[in-house]
């Protein structure tokens, strides 16, 4: 009987919820179909590269999802897994590396999905914050402060497919008082854009370039924006072209009033990538990590946790479970 095997009788045994899917994701982020699936990669990866021992404790995983999932204290978590503080740090930040070597990388290449050569459109972007606590300096509080979060926190920029919300893109992390637009103009994924691709984002991004489609700010619009509502900045050319589909889209609603709304499949796409990312309390409830001495910040565990997550929205959606049917 393979290690593995004898783990999950032991599970069985242990926990009769085990079975339950919803008991699962509750307790560990992701279903018993994708620790099925991860686990042979892990106990390669770690083999390979983690481990002198010919052998491969599965329990180290669940160890790690229950940390990203439920956001415990090194203390209480370290006494529910039967280890001390120390050895469940360094279980826990060595299996993090891990699965983020094992899963596929997250790759901008991988983008291309629906898109036409008349409208390449195929990354929807977002910026989300994951709460930390106050760093004790006064001034890097007030730099990682978000006046529209009320919190301090890290911001993420991530790029989602527009037919099956795969992240193809994380940006690095930034300080919580930065806003989007700044973001989105340094991070660099405008300057990956093919020649005449564009992104769709939300109304906070409206103006700031050409290969940015918003939705107009506004409930109450009149001509041609009542027709559109979507801008593109300074491009006749794409605006024609956009135009022309939303005019087709418009005629379609007409002709079937169950026929979805453009935009808002465009916004579900992340906001359900985004809730599926923040299933995890790690990212969503404040990080209980340091992620500052003094004035000396340093992002690098919170982004291998956040890299980490990603990855693992990923390989579910790759994997057989999608996003909301709606989205997609």
């Amino acid at each position: 009987m393979t290690k593995e095997k004898k783990f999950y009788e032991y599970l069985a045994e242990k926990l009769p919820t085990w079975g339950n899917d919803e008991f699962v994701v509750e307790k560990y982020g992701v279903s018993i179909a994708t620790i099925d699936k991860l686990l042979p990669k892990l106990k390669e990866e770690y083999l390979a590269n983690w481990t002198k021992k010919k052998s491969f404790n599965p329990y180290i995983l669940l160890m790690t999802l229950n940390f990203l999932k439920t956001n415990p204290s090194y203390r209480t978590a370290s006494k529910e897994f039967g280890c001390s503080k120390e050895t469940y740090q360094k279980r826990v930040s060595n299996c993090l590396q891990a699965i983020a070597n094992c899963l596929p990388q997250i790759e901008f290449k991988d983008r291309y999905g629906t898109s036409t050569e008349s409208l390449k459109l195929n990354l929807v972007v977002d910026t989300t914050l994951c709460p930390i606590e106050k760093p004790s300096n006064i001034e890097v509080q007030r730099q990682h402060y978000s006046e529209k979060h009320k919190t301090t926190g890290l911001k993420y920029e991530i790029g989602v497919r527009t037919d099956s919300g795969l992240a193809c893109w994380l940006g690095d992390p930034y300080r919580g008082g930065e806003h989007d637009i700044n973001i989105l103009l340094d991070g660099g994924l405008l300057n990956e854009l093919d020649k005449d691709e564009v992104i769709f984002a939300d109304k906070g991004y409206q103006g700031v370039s050409e290969e940015v489609i918003t939705p107009i700010k506004g409930k109450i619009l009149s001509g041609e924006s009542e027709t559109l509502n979507l801008k593109v900045v300074d491009s006749n050319s794409i605006f024609s072209l956009i135009n022309l589909l939303w005019n087709w889209i418009l005629r379609q609603s007409i002709l079937s009033s169950r026929f979805p709304d453009f935009l808002e499949i465009l916004e579900q796409i992340v906001e359900n990538f985004n809730c599926r990312f923040k299933r995890f309390g790690a990212l969503k409830q404040q990080y209980r990590g340091a992620i500052a001495r003094g004035e000396e910040v340093d992002y690098s565990f919170h982004k291998l946790m956040v890299e980490v997550v990603v990855k693992l929205c990923n390989f579910e959606i790759q994997n057989g479970s999608p996003l909301r049917a709606e989205c997609i």
